[in-house]
């Protein structure tokens, strides 16, 4: 997946603080999060993936970040020597790998979209496909 090929990095006006309201409005669309796994994704909630989203979601820190908020990914092209560079205003990622391995964290700016949110949660539940059908599945979900 590109999210393997593609370096991403973060940037932003001010340090991570915890988002209170938006950490409560993320624990209020869990338990929809869930039925849409189910739903839609039923071989990956009763797969072994399931224990680790669990522990994704129990580890899960929602950060509040000032603007501007730029995520910068970095993309080897197919020779290997030359690198593409894309940097975009973002309202909200999801950074799965955070440096201080305390879990992944959820760094959003204030006043940031719902469907934003939602996006960023949905990479959190539901791992990449690893197969060309698994793919077209999952974009039909």
């Amino acid at each position: 997946p590109l999210s393997r090929a593609c370096r991403t990095a973060v940037s932003f006006a001010d340090g991570p603080r915890q988002a209170f309201a938006l950490g409560k409005a993320v624990a209020s669309l869990l338990p929809l999060a869930q039925r849409y796994l189910v739903q839609k994704h039923r071989s990956t909630y009763t797969s072994g993936v399931k224990a680790g989203v669990a522990q994704k979601l129990q580890t899960l820190r929602v950060r509040e970040v000032d603007k501007p908020f730029r995520l910068k990914c970095s993309l080897l092209t197919g020779s290997g020597s030359e690198e593409v560079q894309e940097e975009q205003d973002v309202e909200c990622y999801l950074d799965a790998r955070s440096e201080d391995s305390s879990g992944p964290q959820l760094l959003a700016v204030p006043g940031a979209s719902l469907p934003a949110v939602c996006v960023e949660l949905a990479r959190l539940l539901v791992p990449p496909e690893q197969t060309q059908e698994g793919v077209v599945a999952a974009r039909h979900a």
